[in-house]
């Protein structure tokens, strides 16, 4: 997708609905489908931030916004020198990938991804750690918004 296509996404992602009730750790990922038919399968957010030196990466859960929990499966964390060069922290970078549901021709779905105290005790199927190729996933804070947690353009 071009950077103008990116950019018209997280501006959209930015408007939806994200769940103001949600665990106060939780980010949003917004599910986008650009077929034109409704698609469940598996989709994939890569992960990338700024985290203290060596510590391990607590386990992820991710729900739809009702709260239930969706299989998902988290990649190996990749470990790089912190960009600043702060000699504590270091940059990660792992893909989280879900299970998703009837998200709507030519729309979105919204889901909500936090770190937990134990593993997600759903089963997540070997063959969904493919990405289906017309799901894009983009990261935003949880907020109200003017458009539904799901939708169409």
């Amino acid at each position: 997708m071009s950077p103008k296509g990116l950019d018209v996404l997280r501006q959209t992602a930015e408007n939806i609905d994200t769940g103001l009730d949600a665990p106060e750790t939780s980010r949003a990922l917004v599910v986008f489908n650009a077929t034109d038919e409704a698609l469940s399968g598996n989709a994939v957010y890569h992960a990338q931030m700024s985290w203290k030196r060596g510590a391990e990466l607590p386990p992820i859960a991710v729900t739809q916004l009702d709260g239930q929990t969706v299989p998902s499966w988290v990649s190996p964390v990749q470990r790089d020198e912190d960009e600043r060069g702060r000699l504590d922290r270091e940059q990660i970078a792992f893909d989280i990938s879900f299970a998703v549901t009837d998200v709507p021709a030519n729309g979105w779905k919204t889901y909500l991804a936090w770190f937990t105290d134990q593993a997600p005790s759903k089963k997540f199927d070997e063959d969904l750690r493919k990405p289906h190729t017309g799901l894009l996933v983009i990261e935003t804070t949880r907020h109200g918004g003017h458009l539904p947690a799901s939708g169409t353009f």
